[in-house]
């Protein structure tokens, strides 16, 4: 298995966009534990606290599903291995293995909804400093890793301007879910 990131790669501090990246998805993440609404950021306004629930949390998870191409979003049980999964992916897809294509690959947590157990994953990526910000010739590229019991829970290849439309959809409120919704009916 090759290395996703570089763990010595320069930290932009200085760059406003990763500062805003890193307040939404690290201290603010909208991700809480189902049976306990426990949050996993203190500071964070969950989407349960927002009573974004259930239906609504599919709905978000469409909203964040449209941002990539479909077949490269994938969520697994948590017992499967996300890295040897996105190899075997890698090797069947090889147009994937161009750095201006996005990836997401992560495990759902067993006691969060799938679009919860996405942001959480990059919380944790975030939190844990297992994330590397490359130039490519379409603009910064974020990796992102995240391991638990040294088996890889995350492995994804986000777009600055990707990341960027992730914490507007973080931020949604329920209402605009709602009218969504009533939309399509």
């Amino acid at each position: 298995m090759n290395a996703w990131i570089n763990l010595k790669s320069k930290i932009p501090y200085e760059d406003s966009n990763f500062i805003l990246i890193i307040d939404a998805l690290l201290f603010q993440c909208p991700s809480s534990y189902a049976k306990s609404s426990k949050l996993v950021s203190y500071r964070s306004n969950s989407f349960r606290d927002r009573k974004i629930e259930k239906e609504m949390l599919i709905r978000l998870l469409t909203i964040i599903k449209k941002l990539f191409n479909n077949a490269s979003f994938k969520c697994f049980e948590k017992n499967e291995d996300v890295g040897e999964e996105l190899d075997k992916y890698l090797k069947a897809n090889k147009t994937f293995k161009d750095e201006d294509f996005e990836i997401v690959f992560f495990s759902k947590h067993s006691d969060m909804s799938i679009a919860e157990s996405f942001y959480y994953c990059l919380r944790n990526s975030l939190a844990h400093g297992a994330f590397e910000i490359k130039e490519s010739k379409h603009g910064k590229i974020y990796l992102f890793e995240n391991r638990k019991e040294g088996k890889i829970k995350a492995r994804m290849r986000i777009k600055e301007k990707t990341m960027l439309d992730l914490v507007e959809i973080s931020k949604i409120k329920k209402s605009v879910l709602e009218k969504s919704r009533k939309k399509k009916k």
